[in-house]
């Protein structure tokens, strides 16, 4: 027992040797935490005047604007900043485009009657003035096939237009000289058509032979009267001869200078052109009905 005493009186010592380092340890770094919770504290004092002062003037100066303008919408778009230089070039791009226009239009109006207006040497004034209303004519009948509602009210508008012009250049060059003028506008078409049958039929046309045929139809009105749609009975073909009353009057015209071949190369071309009408007209209606049977509307 005597033995066992300065054991258990050295392990008791121990034990309060450790205990004591133990609470010391945590006084100690108790106090390091108050003095570091102290000095933030005071780092945080210092810089909240810092901090408070723009946030002061920023609320000022919202609380300025929010009086200064009316309160907008969250979901209200934000007004689009419009450059004025972006502005009038746009203004400027618009008017280019327009001037474009109008000058292609004027090239369109008037180049199919430059050999016409060469051939009849008009006085300058005269000639601006047959320009001017040839360009109304064709403006009219280009506004009246924009507001057209079918193919036949297109038609009916470019009559429209084109009578207009026709009666007001007679009035000022007098029927023949608006024919000769008339008769240089299909010049070009004819060239191509049957100038192209005839050259290809071994029997080519002379230029005079060209203007004539052209003079020919502007005098038995087989131009522009005949763009309608629906052909009238002067432009109907015979179902025995295919040829129209207008084709029999346009070949009894031209014989006289035509040679026998050209007739003949010239009376196969009007029947080939009116079966050709023939049948895109009936291709045409059969179109009109398919839609008309959907409820839908054919142009």
């Amino acid at each position: 027992m005597q033995r066992v005493m300065p054991w258990l009186s050295a392990a008791f010592l121990g034990i309060a040797i450790y205990l004591g380092v133990a609470v010391w340890r945590q006084r100690s770094e108790k106090a390091q935490w108050q003095q570091e919770s102290t000095m933030r504290a005071s780092q945080v004092a210092a810089l909240r005047p810092r901090t408070l002062a723009p946030r002061a003037i920023m609320r000022s100066s919202q609380t300025d604007e929010s009086q200064a303008t009316p309160a907008r919408n969250l979901n209200q778009a934000s007004p689009a900043v419009v450059d004025p230089k972006a502005i009038e070039a746009a203004r400027e791009d618009d008017l280019k485009v327009a001037n474009g226009e109008k000058r292609s239009f004027r090239r369109n109006a008037l180049h199919s009657y430059i050999s016409g207006f060469d051939a009849l040497q008009l006085a300058p004034e005269k000639s601006a003035q047959a320009k001017e209303i040839i360009l109304a004519g064709w403006q009219a009948a280009a506004n009246g096939r924009k507001t057209a509602r079918s193919a036949e009210d297109a038609a009916a508008a470019s009559a429209r237009g084109i009578q207009a012009m026709d009666d007001q250049m007679t009035a000022l060059l007098g029927q023949n000289d608006y024919d000769v003028l008339q008769a240089s506008t299909r010049e070009g078409t004819l060239d191509w058509t049957i100038g192209t049958d005839m050259w290809d039929g071994g029997a080519p046309l002379e230029p005079d032979q060209l203007h004539a045929i052209a003079l020919a139809q502007i005098r038995i009105k087989f131009g522009p009267a005949n763009w309608s749609t629906a052909p009238n009975e002067a432009q109907t073909p015979d179902p025995q001869t295919r040829l129209s009353s207008q084709d029999t009057a346009l070949l009894t015209a031209t014989a006289p200078f035509l040679s026998p071949a050209q007739q003949e190369i010239f009376r196969k071309s009007l029947i080939e052109e009116n079966l050709y009408n023939a049948a895109m007209r009936a291709f045409s209606e059969k179109q009109a009905q398919i839609w008309r049977a959907n409820g839908l509307s054919h142009r």
